[in-house]
């Protein structure tokens, strides 16, 4: 019963007889109207009423593919009875939910409302708002393959759980052929030629890609990697193999494993891999330097320790920790054979944050020692740091917070003084770019992430500038084929550099400009690339599939 009720029986027993029958029919009237409002309390009239049942949803709102599934929660407050029934407001066609509350969306873009309700009282519900996501396809706007090569495409789908496309060439057989898989083949002449995928779930979503046919391409190797690994390196040894070592291994259905100690030689001759001897401690997101007795020293991976590779007899040996724990730092061989040891990140307390170091410190191969030098001016962690032909060391952008934001921040090496200066701002704050010195002495910095510290806001960079140390100043934006970080940028023998993402550029110094090559069959982020002895790249890493640029 309402208070407003009870207020109501209260006046009218004033006016009823004080008489025993009188009060007898009062009584029996009070437990009439009780009952009437689903009574049966025995409550006093000082005792508190019954709080009102109220139900919610969990979460409010939420974003799903079309056919992907949602797991929603209810609670029920007020009363000891938890049970809900769960429906959708706009039937059917708006997608199912079981009585456990495991939405199924339908196959189309739509605003659907959840609804959950009491079992104890009906008259209390409340509902989630569910946004069935549109279907869309996306390849890159451009990309290259090597007149009579394979290019693999790979077309992202998203807002489904329907991932299949199908492909066509808009020029027909011409154009050139395509798999099923994406595998196209391209013609001897021509071009450009329309690669076109489109969404099996939903036909009127598709994306073209413009294919550039040009005389230098990839080749996939017939061979594979002895184990899948990514956050390794790639070191090209003088007797022309590749040692590839540590990292973090891939599990059979892609995900992550764990930090593997483990190493193997590539030979170009042959184009096999095989064993070598295992690092002493697993690591991942360390640095290999190739010293000029022909070892190979390699640092950190978010540990202090240090280890020498020998090719002569195939197996590593520890030397002296660093002054600091590092990963993601940088490590430069200088004029006098010495190596510049900068920035980087140590192992916090959160393991899904980043916290930079602004040390540096200095490797002697005579002593094999570590010797620390000034800081440099920032914090950095994934940045990179260029040696110029005058000796000096260009270091430039990273992460500087734990959240992690990047900076424009740059500085200046001087080994002589064993100290750095600041340098010229980069136009952009970046990290996991890359910086590659050209033949003529400037620096081609590329691409990289954008992240405002602490917040979610964020982008990747499309375009690159060139840093000329002659004037400490930066060129205007060069504009590449797609926006890129965690990729690769590799010196060609021509003089010209190779920077691949999903895509590959060549960019040429003598016009400053980019241009289509060849792209990749695996698109993956943080593949290692290699120049050989010969001039070719070698690509290896995020799979286990390895391929050469030629």
């Amino acid at each position: 019963m309402s208070t407003k009720q009870k207020q109501w029986t209260r006046v009218e027993a004033r006016k009823v007889s004080s008489s025993r029958s009188g009060l007898l029919a009062l009584m029996f009237l009070a437990v009439g109207m009780l009952s009437g409002c689903g009574g049966g309390s025995t409550n006093s009239p000082g005792t508190p009423a019954p709080s009102p049942v109220s139900v919610s949803v969990s979460p409010p709102a939420t974003s799903v593919d079309q056919g992907d599934t949602f797991q929603f929660s209810a609670s029920v407050t007020g009363n000891g009875d938890q049970a809900v029934t769960w429906s959708v407001q706009e039937g059917a066609a708006a997608g199912s939910i079981t009585p456990a509350g495991l939405y199924k969306a339908p196959a189309a873009a739509m605003d659907v409302h959840v609804v959950v309700t009491s079992v104890a009282d009906p008259s209390k519900s409340s509902s989630a708002l569910v946004t069935v996501r549109a279907v869309s396809v996306s390849l890159p706007a451009t990309a290259g393959a090597r007149f009579g090569g394979q290019q693999q495409f790979i077309a992202v789908v998203e807002g489904t759980v329907v991932k299949d496309v199908n492909w066509s060439i808009e020029e027909g057989s011409a154009g050139g052929t395509i798999t099923d898989a994406g595998v196209y083949s391209a013609p001897m002449s021509g071009g450009p030629f329309h690669v076109t995928a489109r969404s099996v779930a939903d036909p009127s979503k598709a994306a073209t890609a413009a294919v550039v046919l040009t005389d230098h391409g990839f080749r996939m190797l017939n061979s594979s990697t002895l184990e899948p690994r990514y956050a390794h390196t790639a070191t090209l040894l003088p007797n022309g193999k590749v040692l590839i070592a540590g990292g973090i291994s891939i599990n059979v259905d892609g995900s992550s494993g764990n930090l593997v100690a483990s190493a193997e030689l590539f030979d170009p001759a042959t184009e096999t891999f095989t064993a070598t001897g295992p690092m002493s401690s697993a690591r991942a997101g360390h640095i290999a330097t190739l010293l000029n007795n022909g070892t190979v020293l390699v640092t950190g991976g978010r540990n202090a320790t240090a280890e020498v590779y020998d090719p002569a007899t195939g197996g590593f040996t520890p030397v002296g920790n660093m002054v600091a724990e590092r990963g993601a730092h940088t490590a430069s061989l200088l004029g006098d054979g010495r190596v510049l040891i900068a920035g980087g990140q140590h192992a916090g307390p959160d393991a899904f944050a980043i916290y930079p170091v602004a040390t540096a410190e200095i490797y002697d191969p005579t002593t094999q020692t570590f010797t620390r030098v000034g800081d440099m001016p920032n914090k950095a962690a994934s940045h990179t740091a260029s040696v110029l032909l005058e000796g000096r060391v260009l270091v430039a952008g990273g992460y500087s917070g734990s959240c992690p934001g990047t900076q424009d921040g740059a500085a200046i090496f001087d080994p002589a003084s064993k100290s750095f200066s600041a340098g010229a701002s980069l136009p952009g704050a970046r990290a996991e770019h890359t910086a590659t010195t050209l033949n003529d002495g400037r620096v081609l910095i590329a691409g990289g992430a954008f992240e405002d510290d602490c917040n979610l806001d964020g982008f990747i960079y499309d375009t690159a500038v060139v840093f000329d140390p002659a004037t400490s100043s930066y060129s205007p934006e060069k504009k590449m084929s797609e926006p890129r970080y965690q990729h690769s940028a590799t010196l060609l023998l021509d003089g010209k550099v190779l920077v691949v993402g999903s895509t590959a550029d060549l960019f040429d110094p003598a016009t400053s400009s980019f241009a289509i090559t060849g792209g990749p069959n695996v698109n993956r982020a943080d593949r290692r690339a290699t120049r050989l002895a010969d001039g070719r790249v070698l690509f290896t890493g995020s799979t286990a599939v390895a391929e050469i640029y030629e």
